[in-house]
């Protein structure tokens, strides 16, 4: 299977992207390329489109969100929107060229983020991600595990008299 599912994510996925992107200081949604990435290691991850690509695409970032993550995170919305915003933060325009650019994480953009939010909750969201992925990387492996062991397993027909 593809790393890449489709090159747009679900509808549900870019409303909630859009509806926190809108609420930040970006009134733009349309340099947003928002792709579904199976193989993710986390919720979500932002990357610059190389401007020479830009021409193509006619977007600058692309924003790479793990569906299945997705789907058990969602429950909670400020979960999804703490890990959302925290990838956010790293993205800004460039007051001297207007080009959109990505700065490192940095303790000023996460004191907003435990502002808006309060800490317990963002401490929350960052556990809860790593529990999904490790439960998730868990139940893998015990289907790649059950998956060897149904082919080393040979069941012999019993005979009756």
């Amino acid at each position: 299977m593809s790393r890449f599912s489709k090159l747009e994510a679900d509808d549900e996925i870019i409303e909630v992207f859009n509806k926190i992107v809108l609420n930040k200081a970006f009134n733009d949604t349309s340099v947003f390329q928002i792709v579904a990435d199976n193989n993710l290691k986390k919720l979500i991850s932002i990357k610059l489109i190389k401007e020479m690509y830009e021409l193509f695409v006619n977007k600058s970032v692309m924003v790479l969100v793990n569906p299945e993550y997705f789907e058990i995170l969602k429950s909670d919305e400020n979960i999804v929107k703490i890990l959302f915003e925290q990838e956010l933060d790293n993205i800004y325009t460039d007051n001297k060229t207007g080009k959109i650019k990505k700065g490192k994480p940095n303790l000023i953009t996460n004191l907003g983020i435990v502002q808006k939010f309060n800490s317990d909750n963002v401490y929350k969201a960052i556990e809860m991600e790593k529990l999904v992925i490790e439960s998730l990387k868990d139940s893998n492996k015990m289907d790649d595990l059950n998956e060897k062991l149904h082919d080393k397993i040979v069941v012999k027909p019993e005979t009756f008299e």
